[in-house]
């Protein structure tokens, strides 16, 4: 599961922002000694059994949006930005990337040559016939040739994942879409355009013959596919005004859903933990709260993790915050961001991740904090996947695509 283009949502949401850190690691095994990373890639290794492969970010930043496991190994997607990437304005022209692995430890980038120019892979994702599919946004050159802006979705299909092959979008008239799969099928949110009207959830039992199964109202919205249904997560509003609602809808089966008259107010984020559901909200201050439910209907507050507020300068005051929910189905991670000024010229960097495996104890991985002013400095995940072997979170690390490897116990 990825937040990349949640945590957007949530600062438009935000007059000046900012989310958690702490200083517990967890304990866990060393990686196996034979592991040895690939050439084309830099790993660095970490506390307590972590390694971190990088990627890119020399020219522009990187990023890993998403990871997925099947029969093979793990694959997981990005881009990487030709420039520095402005936190308002124009987006510089980019390239989409592919990394893959047989064993989640050694990696290469086994990106097609000249054939992702312009295209932000969003996420990755292994159908039920063992195909694994890819999604992105497709830029083109804006009007004043200052930069590109985002015209279409797209999709790309690989049998190994070595190679890939572009196929037609299987969700029509789509510029965006979030797929998210469970042990009952997969469900897609997907948007017409670069805002957030006229969404629509699809589902499907296999991820490749969809039907549109609900439309959604104006908002942002976040979803997970678990073990025993789905859940979608987020505020409603309208689009002229900014008296947020919270929103959460449950369907056990993906095409009934049912709305929860019991919103926790401000949960932005959906991530599955076995047949349970977790979210989170923020106080703005000192505290993000987990919500647990069984249902994805009745919430009950499960834990806290303890967020900063950072004096930038004697003007400027950033605050820590929550910026997505990225789940394997027994793991959880939480990442957070520090942002301030939320206005123009202002700086966003990664601040933290926290574990769970029970939405009531968080721990924080020992992972480096962003450097207050250096934008995309720090780290941050934005997609996880396991197997009985390793786990791999995906996401970013001081500006550079990265993908963190631990035994999985």
């Amino acid at each position: 599961m990825r937040a990349a283009f949640k945590t957007i949502a949530v600062l438009g949401l935000l007059t000046a922002a900012c989310q958690p850190s702490a200083s517990e690691t967890p304990s866990r095994s060393e990686p196996p000694e034979s592991a040895a990373p690939s050439v084309e890639s830099t790993p660095t290794p970490l506390p307590v059994g972590w390694q971190v492969t990088t990627f890119g970010g020399t020219d522009g930043p990187a990023i890993a949006r998403d990871v997925t496991s099947f029969e093979e190994g793990f694959v997981a997607v990005g881009v990487e930005f030709s420039e520095a990437l402005p936190n308002l304005g124009p987006t510089p022209p980019h390239e989409g990337r592919i990394w893959l692995s047989s064993d989640g430890w050694s990696w290469e980038d086994v990106t097609p040559t000249a054939e992702l120019e312009n295209i932000d892979l969003t996420e990755v994702f292994l159908r039920s016939d063992g195909t694994l599919v890819a999604h992105g946004v497709v830029s083109v050159p804006n009007a004043d040739g200052t930069g590109v802006d985002p015209s279409q979705g797209a999709a790309w299909e690989s049998s190994d994942g070595q190679a890939w092959q572009a196929i037609d979008l299987p969700i029509p008239v789509a510029q965006r879409v979030q797929v998210e799969s469970g042990a009952l099928g997969f469900i897609a949110l997907v948007y017409p355009g670069v805002d957030n009207e006229g969404a629509t959830l699809w589902f499907s039992t296999e991820g490749s013959a969809w039907a549109q199964v609900r439309e959604m109202p104006f908002g942002f919205f976040d979803l997970d596919a678990g073990d025993e249904g789905f859940v979608v997560v987020g505020d409603t509003h309208q689009a002229d005004e900014a008296n947020f609602e919270p929103y959460i809808i449950a369907s056990a089966d993906g095409h009934e859903w049912i709305r929860s008259e019991d919103d926790p107010a401000g949960a932005f984020y959906a991530a599955a933990l076995g047949g349970d559901w977790i979210t989170v909200t923020w106080d703005f201050a000192e505290t993000v709260t987990s919500w647990l439910s069984a249902n994805g209907l009745d919430w009950a507050e499960s834990g806290t993790v303890a967020v900063e507020t950072v004096n930038a300068d004697a003007q400027t005051i950033c605050r820590e915050y929550p910026t997505g929910l990225a789940s394997t189905g027994s793991h959880v991670i939480l990442t957070t961001t520090l942002s301030g000024p939320c206005s123009e010229g202002g700086f966003i960097i990664n601040k933290g991740a926290f574990l769970t495996t029970d939405s009531v104890t968080w721990e924080a991985l020992p992972f480096p904090d962003g450097v207050v002013g250096e934008a995309q400095s720090g780290s941050r995940v934005d997609g996880a996947a396991e197997n009985d072997r390793v786990l791999v979170l995906a996401g970013q690390l001081d500006g550079q695509a990265a993908l963190w490897t631990i035994v999985n116990d």
